[in-house]
């Protein structure tokens, strides 16, 4: 009795035990199978709703930069550089050939037009075939599934990914129409050689646009998503073909071509075109980084990037070649002599606030802008600032005069830079002769708060010390900034703020998001001022320091001389351009004592304006002629926009002949001008330029010496003249007669 009463509480304690273990097991399972669920429904919910808040997929594309000029190849705007994370240029699924379309389908997804995006037979198929070959050499992703990997997922091989493909490939399915999908997926899958989509691919591989490929070339490209480095034409040709003739055979086995057409493209030997080494398009880096730097203020890096966005700039690829010649040209040489000396150039249309050109640096392959990036001393280009104060602030004229004795503050002892002093030269006089201590006269009566202040209005944003040197071009100021005060006095005192950028479009081209074409500009100086210092710097141009770029008519300007580091010079011509060229030393070294202002910047100025003028009045007749095709088009929409009123109308209002006044007045009063003369520039041209230029050497340079020596003039030369030197053969001493 008692064994059997011991051998049931033994069973009753395994069967205890049993039943823990069934109740944890259960448990157990429960809970797998609840976190699973939990997992499945949370995962399906969250794909759910980024497909749902998607709407149709948006493929990211490069950003294009256009120039104003028209290729001749294409007869559209040449590009000037092509940006981007991914490089991918979107196409419409109507301008893929068919042959690609199918090509494609074929071989990616051949029940592409039967399943809801996942294909269980053609997962099936893929089990059985990996079965037998005990590999995974065997896939079963749709093009649905893959344009869900491509747009959202990364390429990692999990459950967890495969599952959210899976999801996301049904909600595709649900929310864009077959055709959708795969435009989506022709733009957005990698086919190797950095090119995303279809339209790169082509332009990459065989320099065409996708809708001109034939059967073979499209064969190609479909083959390539399955491993774009492995089939790589530009990298493995022959397995290129290889695999192309696979495509060719699966598109000849579902009944899309002919075996005629297998046969033909099969033996047609592919053309590749080389492959391109770095950003092909991207020929002037300076203008490319500008551009940058601008859309930066407008667009997060995403939208640049990867908005496909359509940037219309201000640039005309023939000025900006007059720009590099010019600077190369004739600096290339001293450069290679001296590889610290450096020289920029930048261009701009003073009546619109457009840059049109800039060579940064003599090197093509400098990373470093001398035109917006450096600070450099201008020297007497500054100098108009100062007479601009004067004039505003103490009422002088061209005529008031100025001392020119010898002038010290403290331990500093400005000098003129011809060595005489003595005298009280007019406001004319020394701003044609570039005489400093009238200049740094002029700043302390008109008080430096005031030069300095003048000088931020005149679109000088870099920061002046309120110095007494800053009068004769002591503080740093980038190139860019000025030039604007010569666009100022060029623009009767109306100021733009530089731009690279006429026109931002979506990838449309149908919405404009920037629109820089109809700014008007703000006046910060009279008409009258400008006026008078426009004649002031046309005196320096004939009677001055300027004269070596008198070979351009009407040209207006004043040079820059700072110490032994930098020279310059700046200036316009009227409804023209502007223009300023810089000269120095990266390191802040003496360059060659023969340089200066007038004789060494001033022909390279000549040379790029005389260059880009054509180009620059060819573009404004252009825009001109877009403006009126504009207005003309705005006004007939107004016009029947009334004529559609008034037809609405029942009792339309009889008109009573009375003539309206609809011509705008902003802008119509005379300003301070107090009846100045504004046609008095057209009036006052004085005779034709002294000089002729007879020589079309690169390599020349104006230096003034003395006649007797034919060295540079020291302050007791009696006279000197200018004359042409080779760059190389210029003299570097003092005269040592006189």
């Amino acid at each position: 009795m008692r064994l059997e009463q011991q051998k049931r509480k033994k069973e009753s304690k395994v069967l205890k035990a049993f039943k823990r273990l069934m109740f944890m097991i259960l448990l157990l399972l429960f809970i797998l199978v609840s976190s699973l669920f939990g997992f499945g429904v949370g995962m399906f919910i969250e794909q759910k709703n980024y497909v749902e808040s998607i709407g149709k997929i948006e493929i990211p594309e490069a950003t294009f930069f256009y120039a104003v000029n028209d290729d001749p190849a294409t007869g559209t705007n040449v590009v000037l550089a092509k940006i981007y994370k991914e490089n991918r240029t979107n196409v419409k699924l109507k301008d893929v050939p068919q042959n690609l379309q199918n090509a494609v389908i074929a071989i990616e997804d051949k029940r592409f037009y039967e399943h809801n995006g996942v294909d269980l037979r053609g997962i099936a198929r893929a089990m059985v075939q990996n079965f037998k070959t005990s590999s995974y050499s065997q896939g079963a992703s749709t093009i649905s599934m893959q344009l869900a990997r491509n747009v959202k997922l990364n390429a990692k091989k999990t459950l967890s990914r495969k599952i959210q493909e899976v999801i996301i490939a049904a909600q595709i399915e649900q929310t864009m129409s077959k055709e959708e999908i795969l435009e989506a997926y022709l733009n957005s899958i990698y086919l190797g050689s950095g090119a995303f989509g279809v339209e790169t691919a082509a332009q990459v591989y065989y320099g065409k646009h996708v809708s001109e490929v034939n059967l073979a070339e499209a064969a190609l490209i479909a083959g390539l998503p399955k491993a774009p480095s492995t089939y790589d034409p530009h990298k493995h040709y022959d397995a290129a073909i290889k695999r192309r003739n696979v495509v060719l055979q699966a598109m000849y086995e579902e009944g899309f071509i002919s075996k005629g057409d297998y046969d033909k493209a099969r033996n047609q030997k592919t053309k590749i075109k080389p492959k391109s080494k770095g950003n092909a398009i991207n020929k002037y880096p300076h203008i490319t980084n500008t551009i940058l730097e601008e859309l930066k203020k407008r667009f997060d890096e995403e939208q640049i990037y990867s908005g496909g966005l359509r940037v219309y700039t201000t640039i005309d690829t023939r000025i900006q070649d007059a720009a590099d010649k010019a600077v190369r040209s004739r600096m290339g040489a001293a450069h290679r002599r001296n590889p610290g000396l450096e020289c920029a150039l930048i261009g701009m249309d003073p009546s619109t606030g457009y840059i049109l050109a800039m060579c940064g640096s003599i090197d093509p392959n400098s990373e470093f802008n001398r035109c917006t990036q450096a600070k450099r001393q201008p020297g007497s280009v500054f100098k108009p600032v100062v007479y601009y104060t004067a004039m505003e602030k103490l009422g002088w004229g061209p005529e008031t005069t100025i001392s020119n004795a010898p002038f010290s503050q403290g331990s500093w002892h400005p000098k003129n830079f011809d060595g005489h002093y003595g005298g009280t030269p007019s406001m004319r006089v020394a701003i044609y002769n570039s005489i400093n201590l009238p200049a740094i006269r002029a700043g302390q009566r008109a008080g430096m708060e005031n030069v300095c202040a003048m000088a931020k209005r005149l679109g000088i944003d870099s920061e002046l010390p309120p110095y007494l040197s800053t009068c004769i071009g002591a503080g740093n100021i980038k190139l860019v900034e000025m030039l604007q005060v010569f666009n100022v006095t060029a623009n009767e005192g109306r100021i733009f703020t530089p731009t690279v950028i006429k026109r931002v479009y979506d990838t449309s081209k149908s919405n404009c998001l920037v629109d820089n074409t109809k700014r008007t500009g703000k006046r910060v100086i009279s008409a009258r001022l400008a006026n008078t210092m426009d004649s002031l710097l046309r005196g320096v141009v004939t009677s001055g320091t300027g004269r070596p770029v008198s070979y351009v008519a009407n040209a207006r300007g004043k040079t820059g001389t700072n110490g032994k580091t930098d020279v310059s010079f700046a200036g316009y011509v009227p409804d023209g351009l502007s223009a300023m060229v810089w000269i120095g030393n990266d390191h802040f070294k003496n360059i060659p004592y023969s340089y200066s202002g007038g004789g060494t910047c001033g022909p390279i100025w000549v040379g790029f304006i005389r260059a880009a003028t054509p180009y620059f009045q060819e573009d404004r007749k252009k825009e001109k002629e877009q403006k009126e095709k504009e207005q003309k088009a705005l006004k007939q929409a107004q016009r029947e926009k009334e004529l559609e009123k008034r037809s609405e109308e029942q009792e339309p209002k009889e008109e009573m002949g009375q003539v309206v006044n609809n011509t705008e007045t902003e802008n119509t009063t005379q300003d301070d001008d107090e009846g100045f003369d504004v046609d008095a520039r057209d009036k006052r041209e004085p005779t034709p330029d002294a000089y002729v230029d007879d020589s079309d050497d690169d390599d020349l340079i104006y230096v003034d010496v003395c006649p007797a020596s034919n060295k540079l003039p020291n302050p007791n030369c009696p006279s000197s003249v200018l004359k042409k030197f080779k760059m190389d053969k210029a003299p570097d001493t003092v005269c040592d007669i006189h």
